[in-house]
């Protein structure tokens, strides 16, 4: 299993830093979770791409943050099979076909979603989870405005966005190797709609988590070393960076 990082900030791109998106290959299956203005990476990443003629692609919510990269894909999958999976529209207003209509409405975008690529198709997924490939994926839903969904890949690895540090949720998954979690500040700057690191520090700490944490969705007001502070003399704890490569 390899994540390679496209795009690791919230919000706005910012300190060269773009927003979230990232590649997971697994069991010879190319996933990409989020679809941020991460995405323009891809033009560093076609290697991967021309291993494989199937693209799926997992969007947490629909934010723009995590979404609007979308609209770039044509630029790299016109030869390819684009799997799409969205929240469903029971938690947000008319889903798949209520975000393709915002985000590719005529008159202010010219492209469709079914003419990004040579094939596609689109699903929505709830709280019972999915499966690509023979890889188990189950979906968590998380405190945010309106559900950011937590993915759990086979147990090995856990993506987590867009959320108050949860620790029934932690608890649950920390029998996973890699847990990519959200950083946007040291202490709860956001009044507790998103992750602190002393908050999730407690918690890692009062679960005995034994893995890996790599910290992303990270706050565009924060610099590099920021976040190099919040994490000195913690052991098994990165921030992702653009075009990181991780291996679970």
């Amino acid at each position: 299993m390899k994540l390679t990082v496209l795009g690791s900030n919230g919000w706005f791109p910012a300190n060269g830093q773009l927003t979230a998106s990232y590649i997971l290959e697994y069991k010879g299956t190319l996933i990409v979770i989020d679809a941020g203005t991460g995405i323009a990476n891809f033009n560093l990443h076609t290697d991967i791409l021309e291993k494989y003629d199937t693209v799926h692609v997992i969007l947490s919510h629909y934010h723009f943050d995590h979404s609007v990269g979308i609209v770039y894909f044509n630029r790299w999958m016109t030869d390819k099979h684009l799997c799409f999976y969205f929240p469903a529209g029971k938690y947000y207003q008319s889903g798949a076909i209520g975000f393709e209509n915002a985000i590719f409405a005529k008159g202010y975008n010219s492209g469709s979603l079914k003419g990004l690529a040579k094939r596609v198709s689109v699903s929505e997924y709830d709280e019972n989870g999915f499966t690509i490939n023979r890889i188990k994926i189950k979906t968590l839903a998380l405190k945010h405005s309106n559900p950011s969904f937590a993915l759990n890949f086979d147990d090995k690895f856990l993506y987590c966005t867009d959320t108050p540090t949860d620790e029934k949720v932690l608890r649950e998954n920390s029998g996973c190797a890699l847990i990519a979690h959200e950083c946007w500040s040291k202490t709860d700057i956001s009044g507790g709609r998103h992750t602190d690191f002393e908050s999730l520090s407690a918690v890692l700490n009062k679960i005995g988590y034994a893995g890996k944490i790599l910290l992303i969705h990270k706050n565009p007001d924060l610099s590099a070393n920021d976040y190099k502070e919040m994490i000195q003399n913690c052991q098994d704890i990165a921030v992702a960076m653009d075009n990181d490569v991780i291996k679970i």
